[in-house]
């Protein structure tokens, strides 16, 4: 009889239990798929002053898996509506019946224990499981069951202003239409953050929470993976997006720290933190689609910031993630300078590195050259995470790039540049989804679908060998654009070639200062030309003074205050927009154009253009590209394609020379990156060491694609 009593209360979803509490546990289903979601309820009369707070009240299950291997995790607890309960969410990987042992402690002491419980789980698989870092190739992802590979096509979706759900549905509908897989998303206190009034009490943002819940099922349903940070810097800084008045860390607010550097190297706050971070594990850890964990945005924003001190913290938190964390989430961090931070990125924690740039200008240059320097130096998969022509929303108010060609630039760039998924706008709300632009993910979506990423045999297409189809006998001119970016200046040499490359420019930046600090270029000119030196802005006063071979050709005053500028109070200095050019002759043979200031302000460079210096062969464009030694994948843009240029121009009809790819038979297409369609498509034998490639003239790009023609049909 007692057995077929407990049968009965399994059917209902209800486990008994030997317990001294009045309470009893249900699940939301007996049978669920390999990485479906089993959720256990544990309800009762729960006596506890902060059922939040897992130093005093701890829910743990033991999952033991058909083959028998025992999962220790957390439960979590959750009130809504007037009905409470500890939760415990949990993804089995492995088809088969699962037991479960449920414990519940209070001060220590086990108030309530079930050791019967159990549910089937199918081979039927809900989508395809957790995400980790490629095993064949470490810049890349791949889903960790079957070894496909996850290429990350993202963009931020931080937080809403308006009306949350209807918001995140709209965004993740059309992000979804248009092939968008990745999103990041802030645990700020304005949007989904879990202390904004009380430290290690919940209850007041389960409102929030369930919100949080509820996008989560929004990813899991359309396929879109997240990545959730953890803290934004205002939390903790007093010069930065300040948060720290309403912190209830701050002192005055009940907490313990009297300024909120502290945060990051006092024991007691940590003591604290991790039960915020042991709840997020607990809470959300549960779906694949909570890909990444990133500990906190832009680090170095917060206050009285240490390099050293900020790595010990991250070494805390995410040993506290590893504690909890059962399913090996991907973890990272960031940074709001795109060089920054060494010693944090060099962490073997650290899974993937990030990078945020802005005030872009040639968008697709400087992802690409920000993107190389970091997968070459730490060998880590890369995603920009966040990107845009300036850091405040006035662009898109004035109507700049209404078409959103800053975007298309950086995603098209940034897909081939070894970066293990596309870079990702920071105005999702105000541009991307006022304009409807939601399109340019789509067409690059469309060119990637079928691309093997992470097989382990793809590397940048180095020095690409594009040539003019029919030459004529015109040179034409090379521009290099500065990055707008303050980096510590310094003395820099960059060569220009005659056929449109230009060494060093990685690491041309605006900001001019120093007479030591000369920026110099070397050229070699074939035919007399000109060199174009414009600059942008200006800070304080400044002294220009430019040099040909040692020879000073101009010297000028540049004055901020008497170019129209404002004080700036906090600096004490005027600043001023400006746009001066600078005309300077240039003889033939070998000459090093100098740019020096020797005054105490600041001379912000948009860059320099020589003219007559691009041999005629040469059609003067940028290449984003990779191969393996049986496909390449590239991207061809106008170089001055810029979304600030509205007439470009056209770039020739050209011959694409391809090296390094195996003797066989290869299908060709040709992309209209705009139309999001192929415009040409044929078969070339490869058997002479070197594929030749006929491209159309275009205004301002085109993609290109070429695979072995067995690959394709197979």
């Amino acid at each position: 009889m007692k057995r077929i009593f407990l049968m009965f209360l399994s059917l209902l979803g209800i486990a008994p239990a030997l317990t001294a509490l009045n309470a009893q546990t249900s699940f939301n289903s007996a049978v669920v798929k390999t990485y479906g979601l089993f959720e256990l309820f544990l309800k009762g009369d729960f006596p506890f002053e902060n059922p939040y707070d897992y130093s005093a009240n701890v829910m743990t299950v033991y999952y033991t898996s058909p083959d028998g291997k025992t999962f220790k995790t957390d439960g979590f607890f959750v009130k809504k509506e007037g009905d409470e309960a500890f939760v415990s969410r949990f993804t089995p990987a492995v088809s088969g019946v699962w037991k479960y042992k449920v414990e519940l402690r209070s001060e220590g002491r086990v108030i309530f224990r079930d050791s019967s419980g159990s549910f089937e789980c199918t081979k039927e698989k809900q989508g395809q499981g957790f995400v980790g870092v490629s095993t064949r190739d470490p810049l890349f992802f791949e889903f960790k069951d079957s070894k496909e590979p996850f290429f990350a096509v993202g963009q931020s979706l931080c937080w809403s202003t308006g009306s949350v759900m209807e918001d995140y549905e709209r965004w993740m509908q059309r992000l979804s239409e248009n092939g968008v897989n990745f999103i990041r998303i802030w645990m700020a206190p304005w949007s989904f953050g879990l202390e904004t009034e009380a430290l290690k009490d919940y209850g007041h943002r389960e409102n929030q929470m369930k919100m949080l819940d509820e996008i989560i099922k929004m990813g899991e349903e359309k396929g879109i993976y997240i990545m959730l940070c953890f803290l934004a810097h205002g939390e903790f800084s007093l010069d930065y997006n300040s948060e720290w008045k309403n912190n209830p860390y701050n002192r005055e607010k009940g907490g313990m720290l009297e300024v909120p550097g502290e945060f990051f190297a006092s024991k007691e706050a940590f003591e604290t933190y991790r039960n915020r971070i042991r709840y997020i594990c607990a809470r959300w850890g549960y779906s694949p689609n909570v890909m990444a964990y990133e500990a906190i945005n832009e680090a170095e924003l917060t206050h009285n910031y240490s390099a050293r001190i900020m790595k010990s913290w991250h070494k805390k938190v995410f040993d506290e993630i590893k504690k909890y964390d059962i399913y090996g989430k991907l973890l990272t961090t960031s940074f709001s300078g795109d060089l920054k931070e060494e010693s944090i990125w060099k962490m073997k924690e650290v899974d993937f590195t990030q990078t945020h740039i802005y005030f872009l200008r040639d968008a697709a240059v400087e992802i690409f050259d920000v993107s190389k320097k970091k997968i070459r130096e730490f060998s880590k998969p890369h995603i920009v995470s966040e990107f845009g022509i300036d850091i405040y929303d006035d662009f898109a108010k004035k109507g700049k790039d209404p078409r959103g060609l800053h975007i298309h630039n950086a995603v098209w760039a940034g897909a081939f540049s070894l970066s293990a998924g596309t870079p990702m706008t920071w105005w999702w709300d105000v541009y991307v989804d006022e304009l409807d632009l939601y399109g340019i993910y789509g067409r690059l979506a469309r060119f990637l679908e079928g691309i093997i990423w992470g097989r382990g045999d793809f590397y940048e297409m180095e020095n690409p060998d594009i040539r003019v189809k029919n030459p004529g006998d015109e040179a034409g001119n090379i521009v290099v654009t500065a990055k707008n970016r303050w980096v510590e200046p310094a003395a820099r040499k960059y060569f220009v070639r005659t056929d449109g490359r230009v060494i060093n420019s990685e690491d041309f930046f605006s900001y001019v200062s120093g007479e030591e600090n000369a920026q110099v270029f070397v050229t070699r000119n074939p035919v007399p030309g000109r060199a174009v030196i414009r600059i942008s802005g200006l800070q304080g006063d400044s002294l220009l003074e430019i040099k040909v071979n040692e020879q000073v050709v101009l010297e000028e005053n540049l004055s901020a205050k008497d170019s129209g500028g404002s004080l700036n109070e906090k600096e004490g200095r005027y600043e001023a927009d400006v746009e001066r050019a600078f005309y300077i002759e240039l003889g033939v043979g070998a000459n090093e154009t100098a740019i020096v200031n020797k005054g105490p302000g600041n001379i912000i460079l948009y860059g320099i253009e020589f003219e007559n210096h691009r041999g005629a062969s040469y059609p003067g464009v940028f290449v984003s590209g990779m191969q393996s030694k049986r496909a390449a994948y590239a991207w061809i843009k106008n170089s001055r394609s810029t979304w600030e240029n509205a007439e470009p121009g056209m770039v020739a009809e050209t011959e694409f020379r391809i090296r390094g790819l195996d003797t066989a038979r290869y299908l060709i297409r040709v992309y209209d990156t705009h139309k999001g369609e192929y415009i040409l498509e044929k078969q070339e034998i490869m058997d002479t060491g070197i594929l030749k490639i006929e491209l159309p003239a275009f205004e301002r790009d085109i993609a290109l694609r070429v695979e072995r023609y067995v690959d394709v049909r197979e």
